[in-house]
């Protein structure tokens, strides 16, 4: 499915302003339409559900660049991951507010 940026906007509770701005700092990747405009999928619309739960913890725009970086990069990046299983990563230290979330686009 794809959303326009007004719909995942609602979708994601995040104003247009604050998509351009992730898109501008390298945080997100829509693709764009034949009349380029912003469409997004389910994959962004999960990893935004992600950012949002890594700025809960309070984790800085840019080290969650770093996240962005690595999930652009792809698989090959994996083992930079065990740094989110260990006491080093916000999120292994506060569970409970890493897990506000719940699944993209539901609210616990």
């Amino acid at each position: 499915m794809e959303y326009t940026i007004g719909e995942f906007s609602k979708l994601t509770d995040l104003g247009i302003h604050t998509l351009r701005y992730y898109e501008h700092e390298g945080l997100l990747t829509p693709e764009r339409n034949s009349s380029n405009r912003r469409c997004y999928s389910e994959k962004d619309l999960a990893w935004v559900m992600f950012i949002k739960r890594l700025k809960d913890t309070g984790m800085p725009i840019k080290q969650i660049q770093h996240y962005a970086k690595l999930r652009a990069a792809g698989d090959s990046t994996l083992p930079n991951g065990t740094a989110c299983r260990t006491q080093k990563c916000p999120l292994y230290t506060n569970q409970a507010v890493a897990g506000k979330h719940g699944k993209a686009g539901q609210q616990n």
